[in-house]
Formats: structure tokens, C-alpha cells, sequence
């Protein structure tokens, strides 16, 4: 993403977490676990227009660019642009998430929303693990 407002990073020290795909990662977490909890933060509160369903996306987040280890979606809306990078490697899962504003409230909304994502994406990342483990 150029010019970023806000930009985390989340790894996992695990085993081996590239035995699932990063689209299969990004599709665990964002698909089944964060769900219609993700949907209604992403499409309401935050106003992305997504396109669920679609074969080209994860939950509603086009797929913008894909490699064997990692996988980038991205989402767009009135008041801010999002992107998720899901990257493997030997011994960590990561998740990038990069905001930009787009209109002056973003700020506030994004600094409200941040510490429950800053929560939420660590417990993703264990609960996709614990999944793909079992």
C-alpha cells in the first residue's frame, strides 16, 4: 500500500504452518473464524465494499497479488482502503494489515477499532494454527 496511515505486524512461531497454503491461512481466518463478527466490523463500521462469495476473493477481500508464500487481499470503502498480507515461512505465520484514510473520521474509527484488531489478529493466527495442527 503507498503512504500507509497505519500499519501492524502479527507472527506466530509455529511448525511447519506453510502445510496450509497462505490463501488457505488467509481463508481460515478471515472466512470461518473472524466471519460475520469480520463482516459486520469491515462492511458497517468501517464501510469496505466487499464482494463475498466471489472466487477471486477472501471474505469479500480481492485478491490482489498471490505467491507460494504469502498472499495479499485488499478492500476499499468511503472512508478507508485496507490491505491483509498473509506470509509463511520455516517457523512463523505472519499477518500485515496497512489502513489508509480516506476521509477525515478514519482516524477516529480506525483508533477505536485498532485494539480489538490488535487483539483479534494475534488469537486468529493460534486459532488458524490449533486448526491446521488438528
Amino acid at each position: 500500500m503507498v503512504d500507509p496511515d497505519y500499519v501492524d505486524c502479527f507472527r506466530l512461531a509455529t511448525v511447519e504452518p506453510a502445510t496450509w497454503s497462505p490463501e488457505r491461512w488467509a481463508r481460515t481466518a478471515l472466512d470461518d473464524i473472524a466471519g460475520a463478527k469480520g463482516q459486520f466490523i469491515w462492511r458497517v463500521v468501517l464501510g469496505l465494499r466487499l464482494a463475498p462469495g466471489a472466487p477471486d476473493h477472501v471474505a469479500g477481500w480481492r485478491i490482489a497479488e498471490r505467491a507460494p508464500s504469502w498472499i495479499r487481499v485488499e478492500a476499499t470503502g468511503w472512508l478507508i482502503a485496507g490491505e491483509i498480507l498473509v506470509h509463511l515461512d520455516d517457523e512463523y505465520a505472519s499477518m500485515v494489515t496497512a489502513v489508509r484514510y480516506h476521509r477525515r473520521p478514519a482516524a477516529r474509527v480506525w483508533r477505536a477499532l485498532s485494539g480489538i484488531h490488535r487483539k483479534a489478529v494475534p488469537e486468529l493466527l493460534d486459532e488458524v494454527d490449533a486448526l491446521r495442527r488438528r
